[in-house]
């Protein structure tokens, strides 16, 4: 008599668990999100270039590496050795037709073919070695 005492309560206790949001608001799965076709409701949402769902249909690591060598060498002179894409990170090194370079001209060359990029491929953070 205990046990049956025990199971009933028990069922109770989970039709009553089941059952109890039903009086309240019907919240479905996208209630409080925002409505994306309404573009009055966006505001003043900026789109943000590096976020994945705004690369269209050029996203992709061979797109992304083909973008970033045309990007660099589009600076004259410059020829790019290698691209190395590492997740967030993209790693380029290139050659200029001056052999002997100092530190300051190194890190010109180095910012020209990094801006180049950004410009290309704002979703990447860029390392650019210059030999």
């Amino acid at each position: 008599m205990k046990y049956k005492a025990t199971a009933i309560i028990m069922g109770a206790a989970i039709f009553l668990a089941a059952c109890g949001g039903a009086g309240g608001k019907d919240q479905g799965a996208d209630e409080g999100l925002m409505d994306t076709q309404n573009t009055e409701e966006r505001g003043n949402q900026i789109d943000n270039p590096r976020m994945i769902n705004n690369v269209g249909d050029s996203w992709g690591l061979k797109q992304d590496r083909e973008k970033i060598k045309s990007a660099a060498e589009s600076v004259p002179g410059v020829e790019v050795e290698r691209v190395i894409l590492e997740g967030p990170l993209v790693r380029v090194t290139a050659n200029v037709p001056d052999n002997s370079l100092s530190d300051g001209d190194r890190q010109d060359w180095e910012q020209q073919i990094e801006q180049a990029i950004y410009r290309a491929v704002p979703r990447y953070d860029i390392k650019v070695r210059v030999r």
